[in-house]
């Protein structure tokens, strides 16, 4: 799998009854004993497991997806089993994928990958996730379809507790939640900021100011959104005098710790993401919301 001539041995191990999960190692022998050479999620600062986790029903295969002729590992998760506690709390769910590969040392988490979204609010975690790893025309088509979609669902809190409530036994019932029209014009305006980003990032200045004003235009002040002109204007006021992303990027993350809860809250904020937006979520800091350097 990484080209050093030594076969590797895979373990698949799966544990549990009705909330299943998976450890996949990776061994290679080095000289005394079988060693993992994967690099699983961390547990404390700087310090990871040696081995892969997925909840699930989950699929191991290896093949070469990037052409550098090192295999990749890849974990493709089916979700937890319906109406377990784990699969209703943890909701909304979708088929998750992980690959692993080969940095030079061990195999890393390279990226996260997802079944289409079915809510607006994933498809701006999608677009973050690909950007993340350099994916620019993935992440341009993420944010575009949470603009445009008129079939992707909606969420709040709100509906979070519904779906709960509604899906548990002994549990006092709640009304059916109203459709909260702010989260759209946030949504739209943060993914419309994002684009501006990666205009920016591959050298697109003139696409990048088009995007800017569009966001001023659409998004007015005491309308739902406009903390993202801000924040925008943050980033390209920065850009403007410096020709620097990184410090750009810095005014940027500096307006969002100041107005975290109205910059994160319909994207995933913080300790309360998995709760509110599935155990799947992104957990946003004020850093990630502008991560170039």
């Amino acid at each position: 799998m990484n080209l050093d001539g030594i076969p590797e041995i895979i373990t698949n191990e799966q544990s549990g009854h009705m909330n299943v999960s998976h450890s996949v190692m990776i061994l290679e022998w080095e000289g005394h004993q079988f060693e993992s050479i994967i690099q699983g999620e961390s547990y404390a600062e700087g310090k990871h497991f040696n081995v892969a986790f997925m909840d699930g029903v989950t699929e191991v295969s290896i093949r070469d997806i990037d052409d550098n002729k090192t295999l990749e590992l890849i974990l493709n998760s089916n979700g937890l089993f319906e109406g377990t506690y784990a699969y209703i709390s943890g909701a909304p769910w979708r088929k998750e994928t992980h690959i692993y590969s080969w940095n030079g040392e061990l195999f890393v988490l390279y990226r996260v990958e997802f079944s289409p979204p079915d809510y607006r609010f994933q498809a701006v975690q999608d677009g973050d996730r690909a950007s993340l790893v350099g994916d620019y025309d993935l992440a341009l088509g993420f944010y575009q379809e949470a603009i445009l979609s008129d079939e992707l669902d909606w969420w709040s809190n709100d509906r979070w507790d519904y779906e709960i409530r509604s899906k548990l036994a002994h549990t006092t019932p709640v009304p059916t939640p109203i459709l909260d029209f702010r989260e759209y014009p946030n949504l739209a305006a943060y993914a419309s900021y994002r684009i501006l980003l990666l205009h920016v990032v591959q050298g697109s200045l003139h696409e990048a100011e088009i995007v800017f004003n569009m966001l001023k235009e659409k998004f007015m002040l005491g309308q739902p959104g406009f903390t993202y002109v801000e924040l925008a204007t943050s980033f390209w006021n920065e850009f403007q005098t410096s020709s620097n992303i990184g410090q750009a990027c810095a005014k940027a993350i500096e307006y969002a710790s100041m107005h975290p809860f109205e910059l994160l809250s319909y994207l995933g904020n913080g300790e309360y993401a998995r709760t509110y937006y599935g155990d799947q979520s992104l957990e946003y800091q004020p850093e990630d919301i502008c991560p170039l350097r």
